[in-house]
């Protein structure tokens, strides 16, 4: 998220306001990446996948992004999964992205590349808040590995909205994410986000609109599976600097959404 610590500008009784840059809409948990929102981010900050938890793919080194790692391994924790499955990409650069792509489209054709590998700048795994994991088998698909709807994987994809993870891409929603269904592949995007966008059926480009319609006068109030009361609203930018109203003396985070706004979440 957003570190705000030092943008407060006014602190009132009720409320304090929050200045924030035109860059931090490209930055946040919620951000939305896609071919038609490029990855404008910047405040990455990584750390590499604990090999107690997960094993990798090829051993060699692998990061995601500091604000999934605690609830990924929150999530393995609550599954006793430890070890028992794979993880397979996390975070990548750019430079890394097109040499996937490229190899893809050389070893499989342009038609599977584009249902399944995302181009350069719009790929969510440039972020550090996607990771593609999968059962621990001998052969492993480094771009679709196996990730059945049994056994240790079905577990963490039943749980995963508890800890603020939804699969991004699933059959129903091919004509609006532009991918076809992994399984395997699984966005960070937070508490309670992650609960709000399974209970609508919703993808991120889904819950992005539907966000949007909630303001800090009219916001979107949520509990959580865990009876936590939440409120949601989306604040839209202005120019260089974005002056935002937040309610004092409660706990909340911002997050850009990588299109023209920010989405304020307030636990109550």
């Amino acid at each position: 998220m957003i570190e705000l610590m030092d943008r407060v500008i006014c602190d009132e009784k009720d409320f304090k306001i929050v200045k924030l840059r035109k860059e931090d809409i490209y930055n946040g948990s919620l951000i939305l990446v896609n071919k038609n929102h490029k990855f404008l981010g910047s405040n990455l900050d990584l750390i590499e996948v604990d090999d107690t938890y997960l094993y990798k793919y090829d051993q060699s080194p692998m990061y995601v992004s500091k604000l999934m790692d605690n609830s990924l391994k929150e999530l393995i924790d609550a599954i006793n999964g430890q070890q028992k499955m794979v993880a397979v990409s996390g975070y990548r650069s750019k430079d890394e992205q097109r040499e996937i792509y490229d190899k893809s489209i050389f070893e499989n054709g342009i038609e599977f590349t584009r249902k399944y590998v995302a181009r350069p700048m719009e790929s969510e795994h440039q972020t550090g808040l996607a990771i593609d994991l999968g059962e621990v088998v001998e052969n492993i698909d480094f771009i679709c590995p196996s990730f059945p709807d049994i056994g240790i994987c079905k577990e963490f994809k039943d749980l995963a909205k508890s800890y603020g993870f939804v699969m991004r891409y699933s059959y129903d929603k091919e004509d609006i994410t532009g991918i076809s269904e992994e399984k395997w592949h699984f966005r960070y995007v937070g508490r309670p986000h992650a609960e709000i966008m399974d209970k609508y059926n919703f993808c991120l480009e889904e819950y992005m609109d539907f966000i949007v319609d909630f303001t800090f006068d009219n916001r979107y109030l949520f509990t959580t599976d865990k009876q936590e009361k939440v409120q949601v609203y989306y604040i839209e930018g202005k120019g260089d600097n974005t002056e935002i109203k937040i309610d004092s003396n409660k706990k909340y985070s911002v997050s850009g959404n990588n299109i023209n706004g920010f989405i304020v979440t307030v636990w109550l």
